[in-house]
């Protein structure tokens, strides 16, 4: 048995080629001419920098890294292209800043996020910004866990997880297809089944529940969005439980 967490980690990973060059990479999450981010690459002691608010989506600044020399970069599978990288575009999930961190051919992660939720608005239905795609093995029974925090112990109200399916499945979303823009284009655009998993705030700060629902023909799902029914902000996050 294992869980798949419903949200990545990390936007992406970052290796070098040379095992003799000194290199490292440094990410300051409000550096940059706009503010927006700023990475600082650097091998032998020369320094490049890229800003995000020049690089806005997971894909253009993935394209941008890997096109200076001896860098080799590549999404989180599941997170989709058009993804934010700048920081007033990522206030449901912070990034954190990185002090100089060497690199070498086995890689590190790269834009990895503060907290292990997202943040959803009160009272609104809200997309989630780094859900990823988990695969299902079209399993007829399976238990998705959600934990969802609230911001107060007055919290009330019902919490529902939309999630979407995919029929392409994993071969058009492995990295060495990311990004696969017939993959992206094949998500569903309304909630899966007809009744939602629901979990009730009902007066706690901090709540797990676990449904269990049918991903038969649905070779990959995510976790879409949220409707938070409470007047203050959810934390939400979650994972699949598989015996697999």
């Amino acid at each position: 048995m294992k869980n798949i967490s419903l949200l990545a980690d990390c936007m992406m990973t970052l290796s070098y080629r040379s095992s003799t060059s000194v290199r490292t990479v440094a990410f300051d999450e409000n550096g940059g001419a706009n503010t927006e981010g700023r990475f600082t690459f650097t091998v032998d002691g020369a320094a490049t920098t890229v800003d995000c608010d020049g690089f806005n989506t997971l894909a253009t600044l993935v394209a941008k890294i890997n096109s200076l020399g001896g860098w080799r970069c590549k999404a989180t599978p599941g997170l989709l292209s058009t993804m934010s990288t700048e920081k007033s575009g990522l206030t449901q999930r912070i990034v954190s800043d990185m002090a100089a961190t060497a690199v070498d051919e086995n890689g590190i992660k790269l834009m990895v996020f503060t907290n292990a939720y997202e943040v959803m608005p009160a009272s609104t239905t809200t997309a989630l910004v780094s859900s990823v795609a988990i695969p299902t093995d079209n399993t007829e029974l399976s238990s998705v866990v959600h934990e969802f925090v609230g911001a107060d112990a007055g919290a009330t109200g019902n919490v529902t997880f939309n999630y979407v399916s995919n029929p392409l499945g994993a071969p058009n979303s492995l990295p060495s297809k990311f990004p696969a823009s017939t993959y992206e284009a094949a998500w569903g655009t309304a909630p899966e089944w007809a009744s939602s998993p629901v979990e009730a705030l009902n007066g706690n700060t901090d709540v797990r529940g676990t449904t269990q629902v049918s991903f038969a023909g649905m070779p990959h799902a995510k976790l879409l969005s949220v409707i938070n029914a409470d007047n203050a902000v959810v934390n939400v996050q979650g994972y699949l439980i598989t015996t697999k």
